[in-house]
């Protein structure tokens, strides 16, 4: 038999058994359920990663500023010392560093928590500063520096070029690794109350007011606007802000505590311990920008910022009766 034969009988025996298979009930359910699961998948994609960036950002949500803690017992003077190494572990190890992560982690999508990471650490760099300039030990420096590197670096700059950069989280790492080497020492550098005192609280009342010139700006101009998505990010700030504030000056009660009740300012400075607490325990459940005239809409920004001028208040009444103290004594 010729080949061409051959294969045309082949072929017509194939076409005759396709034709048999796809007649049967079988491959008829299963040709519905291969259509059906390509259905499927148009949709379940799509609400899978919605789904994991909304679980994955809620469980990585965590804001820490409850004003009722205890201060570690250490060595004398170096309380503080151990506060600002404590915050940073917590923000950095035991939660998750916010501000600098990609978008293939769901907590990308979050901005209340890493805006109150990054006015927390303002305020860490800003005490690291103060305490450099009234101490100059090395150690002390070089946190203030590691500090001041930038909050949102992951693995590249941000230039164009797009080049490998340390992450933020290593260097804050380095910060906590130089404070630590400091509170390996006897403390001495920072025994004197009034020295310290006088140039990190009114640096503090800077840093705060920065926050009141931010909130005064966004309730100015954007609280008669629909659809305002930055006034979570301003809030939180502020209360980052306020929160690594109040974390230190409760660190210093500590530390000179004697000198603060010698001196009769213990009173004073409990007050204003007091007005940072009371901003802290503002939670809204959603910040609202609303008009400052309205009955109906809260503004928390306002509400928010009311305590923080009322601290830098009290910070610049302390700071008098603290001058008033170094001038009676000389």
């Amino acid at each position: 038999m010729p080949i061409k034969n051959i294969l045309t009988n082949l072929k017509d025996t194939v076409e005759k058994v396709a034709n048999n298979v796809r007649d049967l009930p079988l491959w008829q359910e299963l040709k519905e359920k291969l259509k059906s699961s390509w259905r499927s998948l148009l949709w379940i994609v799509p609400l899978g990663i919605i789904l994991y960036y909304l679980l994955g950002a809620w469980v990585t949500n965590t804001i820490e500023r409850n004003p009722d803690f205890e201060v570690p017992k250490v060595s004398q003077n170096t309380a503080s010392i151990k506060v600002m190494k404590d915050l940073i572990k917590r923000e950095t190890e035991e939660n998750m560093w916010t501000p600098s992560l990609p978008i293939i982690f769901p907590g990308y999508i979050l901005d209340n928590m890493p805006a109150f990471q990054i006015g927390l650490f303002e305020s860490l760099k800003n005490v690291a500063r103060s305490m450099a300039k009234v101490c100059p030990d090395e150690n002390l420096s070089d946190a203030a520096d590691f500090l001041a590197y930038p909050p949102d670096l992951w693995l590249f700059s941000k230039g164009k070029n797009l080049l490998p950069a340390p992450s933020s989280v290593s260097v804050y790492h380095k910060a906590h690794k130089a404070l630590h080497r400091y509170s390996q020492t006897d403390g001495a550098c920072l025994a004197d109350a009034k020295s310290v005192l006088l140039r990190t609280l009114p640096n503090m009342r800077n840093l705060l007011a920065q926050s009141i010139e931010d909130i005064e700006v966004i309730v100015r101009e954007e609280s008669h606007t629909w659809g305002n998505t930055d006034a979570d990010k301003i809030f939180y700030k502020a209360q980052g802000r306020v929160y690594g504030v109040y974390a230190i000056l409760k660190a210093f009660e500590a530390d000179y505590g004697a000198f603060l009740a010698q001196n009769e300012l213990y009173a004073a400075y409990t007050s204003l311990e007091k007005t940072l607490a009371d901003a802290l325990r503002l939670e809204p459940l959603v910040v609202r920008n609303g008009a400052p005239e309205s009955m109906m809409a809260p503004n928390h920004l306002l509400n928010l910022g009311y305590y923080v001028g009322k601290a830098m208040s009290r910070i610049t009444n302390f700071v008098l009766e603290l001058k008033s103290v170094e001038e009676k004594a000389s």
